[in-house]
């Protein structure tokens, strides 16, 4: 019991991962990009997660979308760990990979490096649809189609559990 408690002192689980990073590793992700919400709506600790500051930039203020299984066989299998992550061309998918405590490599989230700025989460749809819900809920002023690149795949996730 107190070593969890120590455990959790120094560790936080990630978000979109669900893997523990260490606390100076922390920050504080908005579902909804800040840029959609006015200044006094920026704080609102429900729109709030934690994540690894690494990813956290690597989102950027990309919408959410959803990526193919082809897609993902086609990710280079040995890129470093989530450092370094390399820039391909435009049209490209980038993969953001992590590990976990049995030393699995994981590719964790990827983004589409184009116009079109793209994130793609492999985990947590159904805790980040519930989150745009709720945001949309407060705040009218916010579209959907600014959070989300196809609606369909954020009425897909609020399904899944």
């Amino acid at each position: 019991m107190k070593f969890m408690f120590i455990l959790n002192a120094v560790l936080l689980r990630d978000f979109y991962t669900n893997l523990w990073i260490p606390t100076e590793f922390k920050s504080k992700e908005h579902i909804v990009p800040k840029s959609l919400l006015l200044p006094r709506h920026k704080n609102d600790k429900s729109n709030l997660v934690i994540t690894d500051y690494r990813l956290n930039n690597f989102r950027s203020n990309y919408r959410f979308s959803e990526i193919s299984q082809r897609d993902l066989k086609e990710f280079p299998r040995q890129l470093s760990l989530m450092e370094n992550t390399p820039l391909f061309d435009n049209s490209s998918i980038v993969p953001f990979y992590g590990i976990d405590f049995n030393r699995q490599l994981k590719i964790l989230v990827a983004c589409r490096n184009s116009k079109e700025k793209l994130f793609y989460p492999l985990m947590s749809h159904y805790k980040i649809s519930k989150i745009i819900q709720l945001t949309l809920d407060k705040y009218k002023y916010i579209k959907l189609e600014n959070i989300v690149e196809d609606p369909i795949i954020y009425k897909r996730w609020l399904k899944k559990i």
